[in-house]
């Protein structure tokens, strides 16, 4: 049974993809890299 996430969807590439929880501003978020990694977490149950 479905109830609602359980946090807003973390998308982060880089070194940004190791902080945990990571939410974007505007001095740290980075352009996309195809050599970076990149982390989305849904946070799915």
């Amino acid at each position: 049974l479905f109830k609602g996430l359980s946090f807003p969807t973390i998308s982060s590439v880089g070194p940004n993809a190791a902080i945990i929880h990571y939410s974007p501003e505007e001095k740290t978020c980075a352009e996309m890299d195809p050599d970076s990694i990149y982390l989305v977490d849904s946070g799915a149950q």
